[in-house]
Order: C-alpha cells, then structure tokens, then sequence
C-alpha cells in the first residue's frame, strides 16, 4: 500500500527545493535531516528524491502532468507566497 504524503510534509519538501534550485541533489541529506526534525522521519532517501523531483518537474516546467493535485497545489501557494 502506497503512504500518502502530507500537506506539511510536502510543504517542507517544496520550500527545500524552492531555496536549493540548483543545489539540492548535493543537499539532500540535509533535507532528510529537516523532514526528521519537523517529525516525518519515516521516509527513505529515494521516496524523498523521487519527491523533491517531481517539484523540479514541476517549477522547471518540464511536465509531470501526472503530479498528484496535492503537489501541485503546494507548489502553486508557495511560488504565489501564500504559503
């Protein structure tokens, strides 16, 4: 069975991108460390990676038609500042 991400989740996840555009393949680490300390500790580096990639999809404009409504919402409030 699949594990759904949170919206805060995925919003700790967005933000991180957003700030490390072309750094954060090196930086990765460094987010597993901030999504332990917001208290989602449970996902392993390549279902956040696969994550953090569908933000770069989706900020580079390069499809990922297929983003859940949840990412691409996230993504829109946090481009847009509301978030």
């Amino acid at each position: 069975m699949r594990n759904s991400w949170s919206l805060k989740e995925d919003l700790v996840v967005c933000k991180f991108y957003l700030t490390n555009t072309n750094t954060w393949k090196s930086r990765i680490d460094t987010l597993m460390v901030e999504l332990i300390k917001a208290g989602f500790g449970s996902r392993d580096k390549s279902a956040v990676i696969m994550r953090v990639q569908n933000y770069a999809y989706l900020h580079t404009g390069c499809g990922l038609s297929n983003a859940s409504n949840q990412s691409q919402t996230i993504y829109k409030l946090v481009v847009n500042g509301k978030m």
